[in-house]
């Protein structure tokens, strides 16, 4: 797979929380790398491309909440696992703010 990105990962270990519409619960897993236009995580239950999720996450020294929708764009084959490339669809500005200061911290 050819890596197209134009914005850069940063390697990370947070808790995601993730739901579907019309299921209340949320799985969690965890977050391997992160962008500001994406994220990608390792699960043992499948997602298809083109699937749309909700997720929530914490960030930073003080646990700023970063919450949206995403949308899985490829998934690879990891033994058990399978990872999610995903991209974020829907972030409110306060999310994108969180989320932008972050990965200023992680780059420094």
């Amino acid at each position: 797979m050819t890596d197209n990105r134009d914005q850069t990962r940063y390697d990370t270990s947070v808790l995601i929380e993730r739901s579907y519409d019309g299921i209340e619960e949320f799985r969690k897993d965890y977050l391997e790398n992160i962008s500001i236009g994406g994220m990608y995580f390792c699960s043992e239950e499948r997602l298809s491309v083109g699937d749309n999720f909700r997720f929530r996450f914490e960030v930073g020294s003080v646990g700023a909440l970063i919450e949206g929708v995403g949308l899985v764009v490829w998934t690879k084959e990891s033994g058990d696992m399978v990872g999610h490339g995903v991209q974020f669809v829907e972030l409110s500005p306060e999310s994108k703010a969180y989320l932008e200061a972050f990965l200023q911290e992680e780059a420094e």
